[in-house]
């Protein structure tokens, strides 16, 4: 039963690595698509030999070959897109973590941990850091360092920048840097740009954490996993595995009237074994009509509960 539960929640992990944006994958439809794609491999490999040799016996062995060797590539780039996406959910979790680590901080150790990570970070020297803003020297010139940390505040107010820019003016400096954990809007951005002869960087929250990591401020290995499988751990009680999506996508039914079409197109070639073909290409057309009949009215429903739980 032990076993079981670990390979229970190990498709659970795949699967959460897996889903992207709202748009669900599953492992276990992965491998049913390396599966049917062998097996179309075999059919195809199997009759064109057939054809060309003849001999049954002959063909079934190079076929199974063949069909094995595709497949094993074919799972091997699947691994690797598999790795990537647990890569891409690290990070993202990483970013979460990290983000909601900095805004604990108090504003006094905020700055202290900025003035740290740009020192480490070997690109700002002479760091001095005052009461709002830190000074240092990036290429041999003297810049202006301002910063903005406010828990749950999700954009950075444009008159922020407006009021660095004229601290930046009164003091003399032509170059300055903003760092921020929340994000900058189209009015941050124009604010910068549009303070004449000053130029101002903007780094926002992934552009902070990147330049902190660089730098060696955190040492949250541990923690950021233990973050990681709570995240998973809530994806599998939110119930998101929803057996219907593991086969029944749009998607899969494109590739299934492909293999149709191309079951149909080489028993025009081979005319001797068009019957074959033809029940083959009729099989996984009508496979990829109904996988996409049955997504399209899993997706209508699927609207339709969002509609009922918005207006509820």
């Amino acid at each position: 039963m032990a076993f079981l539960n670990n390979i229970s929640d190990r498709i659970t992990e795949w699967n959460y690595y897996l889903e992207e944006d709202d748009n669900y994958e599953s492992i276990i439809g992965w491998l049913f698509d390396i599966v049917l794609f062998a097996l179309m491999v075999f059919i195809l490999a199997f009759l064109w030999l057939l054809y060309k040799t003849e001999m049954p016996v002959v063909s079934i062995l190079l076929a199974v070959s063949f069909s094995a060797l595709i497949g094993y590539f074919h799972f091997r780039l699947k691994q690797k897109q598999l790795k990537s996406k647990r890569q891409e959910k690290w990070k993202k979790a990483a970013n979460e973590y990290r983000t909601k680590d900095l805004l604990r901080l108090a504003p006094q150790q905020f700055k202290w941990t900025l003035a740290k990570a740009l020192f480490r970070y070997g690109k700002f020297e002479n760091i001095k850091v005052n009461k709002n803003h830190l000074k240092a020297t990036f290429n041999n010139e003297r810049v202006l360092i301002g910063f903005y940390q406010v828990p749950y505040a999700r954009y950075v107010p444009a008159h922020e920048l407006f009021r660095f820019s004229k601290i930046m003016q009164h003091w003399g400096y032509k170059t300055g840097f903003f760092f921020s954990t929340s994000a900058f809007d189209d009015a941050c951005r124009m604010a910068a740009k549009d303070t004449s002869g000053l130029t101002i960087h903007l780094i926002d929250t992934n552009g902070l954490i990147r330049i902190m990591d660089k730098a060696g401020i955190f040492k949250d290995q541990k923690d950021i996993n233990e973050y990681l499988d709570k995240k998973i751990k809530e994806f599998k009680l939110q119930k998101k595995q929803n057996r219907k999506k593991i086969f029944f996508r749009p998607k899969n039914a494109k590739t299934y009237i492909l293999y149709g079409v191309i079951f149909l197109a080489m028993g025009f070639v081979f005319s001797s074994y068009l019957i074959y073909y033809f029940l083959l290409a009729l099989f996984f057309i009508l496979l990829g009509i109904l996988v996409y009949m049955v997504s399209s009215t899993h997706q209508q429903n699927s609207k339709n509960y969002d509609a009922e739980d918005q207006v509820l």
